[in-house]
């Protein structure tokens, strides 16, 4: 009777760990799932930022193009400007310098007045 009552006893404690485990194993599950629903959240998350990012770097490199065309632009006034400053430069100093006058002896006679025919 002490034998039966020690294998009682230790049915009781396997159907109890029995218990356990199952209980334990639907925890794992759920935690499992759990993890699995963290990490398809989380590869959702990575895969917006990535076409963010990539929209970003599209953005940059646009941004980057129309700088260095506008750079090109400023550098083709800048050279414009240069050249029209020159100019302006050279009238003023043609503009200052005093015509050349003709040697002695060889002026022309100033023309004849013309008159309106009646």
């Amino acid at each position: 009777s002490t034998a039966m009552a020690k294998v009682s006893e230790l049915d009781n404690k396997v159907a109890a760990l029995g218990k356990d485990n199952d209980a334990l194993k639907a925890k794992l599950a759920a935690a499992t799932e759990d993890a699995k629903a963290q990490l398809s959240a989380a590869s959702d998350v990575t895969n917006k930022v990535k076409a963010d990012l990539d929209l970003a770097y599209k953005a940059k490199a646009d941004a980057e193009a129309a700088s260095a065309a506008l750079r090109g632009e400023a550098d083709g006034l800048k050279a414009q400007l240069n050249a029209l400053q020159k100019d302006l430069d050279a009238a003023k100093s043609a503009a200052q310098t005093p015509a050349p006058q003709a040697p002695a002896g060889t002026e022309t006679p100033p023309a004849a007045p013309t008159t309106p025919a009646p």
